[in-house]
Parts: C-alpha cells; sequence; structure tokens
C-alpha cells in the first residue's frame, strides 16, 4: 500500500512549473489494488526521500500524477494531493501546504509558466500574465507547442503584474495565433 500511495501522489507547487506533457502507453494491471482498512482516528502515513529537484522517485501515471522539477532555487509552495478509493467511492485528499526550499534558496523562484492574457489581432503582440513580481525580464521568451501549433513570445515590456511580447508564430505556417489563455513555459538559457 505505500508504494501505491508513494506513486499515486502527486505535486502542486507555486509557482508553478509546466506539467510533463506526451503520451503514456496505458498498462493492463495483473495485480488487485492494495488494501488497508484503518478505524476511525487510525493514522497511516507514508515517507520516501528523493534526490535532485524533484520530491517523488516514480508516478503511476506522469500524466495525471505530477512529479514537477523545479526549475530554479527557491522557496516553493507544495501541497501533495491523492485519490483514495473507499468502498464509498473515490476521496480526494490534499495536503497542508508545506514550503519547500530548492537549491538550499529561500527567496522567491523565477515564474516559468503563465497564459497568454491577451492576443493582439493581428497575432504578432500578447501580453503575458506574468510581471517583475514574478521575476521576469525584457528579453526572457516563453514558448508554446501543441500537435497542431508552435510559437514564441519575446518579452519586451514588464510591469509589475503582467508583461507585453513580441509573438512568432512558428506552426501552423499560415500564422494563426494562439487562442487567448494558452499556456506559455519560460525558455531557460543553457
Amino acid at each position: 500500500m505505500k508504494d501505491y500511495i508513494d506513486a499515486a501522489t502527486s505535486i502542486e507547487c507555486v509557482p508553478a512549473v509546466q506539467r510533463w506533457m506526451g503520451q503514456v502507453g496505458m498498462g493492463h494491471r495483473k495485480s488487485p489494488q492494495p488494501e488497508q482498512v484503518l478505524k476511525p482516528g487510525a493514522v497511516f502515513s507514508v515517507r520516501w526521500q528523493t534526490e535532485g529537484r524533484h520530491l517523488k522517485n516514480r508516478v503511476t501515471n506522469p500524466t495525471v500524477v505530477h512529479n514537477p522539477e523545479f526549475p530554479f532555487p527557491g522557496l516553493y509552495s507544495v501541497h501533495a494531493t491523492v485519490h483514495v478509493i473507499t468502498s464509498e467511492g473515490t476521496v480526494a485528499l490534499r495536503s497542508n501546504e508545506q514550503l519547500v526550499p530548492v537549491g538550499g534558496s529561500r527567496v522567491m523562484p523565477k515564474s516559468t509558466l503563465g497564459q497568454l492574457s491577451h492576443v493582439e489581432a493581428d497575432g504578432k503582440r500578447a501580453m503575458l500574465s506574468l510581471g517583475s513580481l514574478q521575476k521576469i525580464k525584457p528579453g526572457d521568451q516563453f514558448e508554446y507547442k501543441f500537435m497542431s501549433a508552435q510559437g514564441k513570445l519575446t518579452v519586451t515590456t514588464v510591469k509589475p503584474d503582467y508583461s507585453w511580447g513580441n509573438l512568432e508564430v512558428i506552426f501552423p505556417t499560415n500564422g494563426t495565433p494562439p487562442a487567448r489563455l494558452t499556456e506559455v513555459t519560460l525558455i531557460q538559457k543553457q
């Protein structure tokens, strides 16, 4: 049961980090789901230890169970969530908030995940939902990638709560701009 809880627990964090993207072939379970009966007031706890910038060692399905890689040192706000199957249905459990210092730092890390709050009609400029309060600077570049679209935003103007930038549509080749609220991810400099 502890192995299952370890692998089925999902991590949420602030500032948000891009979730794993891709497809996973569905496995066919051969063994029954582990069970644990808890009497009223009983406690069931699970512990694990990791290395690097992840909080988990494994996941049951990366498209559903999240294990973000923390891209920058800093103090992240973290919640753990898990769906527990009971005899009366599935229950979503969420932990209390924990502050996790990554890389030994206790400063706020740079945000790497945002949304295009507004896209101009000509598709050449867009507003980003992140600003200087999230450590965004002119020259930062964000990208979006989907099976049907790909593009890049280069930040030119930064305000406290938002930024503006030049938008380059890479795909589709007809230059169709992305929709409002498209998620974008910081392109990290090597």
